[in-house]
């Protein structure tokens, strides 16, 4: 998947925190749909509930977790890959591979210099 780092830092700072959650969730599906994964991820953003639960179905596996909206919001203030970080690190412990591409290497910030 083709990301700006640039443009992604402008989002971080200027989207709220649940159009920003929204936003890395959409880039995560896509990325695994790239890598040809049967991908959804519903999550439950309930304005009440200060906790986010996350459902990941990759090719009819499924993975939950939750996080709390204050620790969101701190990792989109952090950087703007720190919450796809700490969602791939995620998937990667329940043995989802990564594949190395401009995403991941911003996600994980390794960058090749040719």
């Amino acid at each position: 998947m083709n990301i700006s780092g640039w443009i992604r830092g402008m989002m971080a700072k200027s989207y709220r925190v649940d159009r920003f959650f929204e936003l890395v969730i959409d880039c995560i599906v896509k990325e695994l749909e790239e890598w040809e994964h049967d991908t959804m991820i519903p999550y439950d953003w309930d304005a009440q509930n200060p906790n986010v639960n996350i459902t990941f179905i990759i090719d009819l596996s499924l993975y939950t977790m939750q996080m709390s909206k204050t620790d969101i919001e701190q990792r989109k203030n952090q950087g703007p890959f720190s919450l796809d970080r700490t969602l791939w690190r995620f998937l990667e412990r329940k043995g989802i591979k990564l594949r190395d591409d401009q995403y991941i290497r911003y996600v994980y910030g390794i960058f090749n210099v040719d």
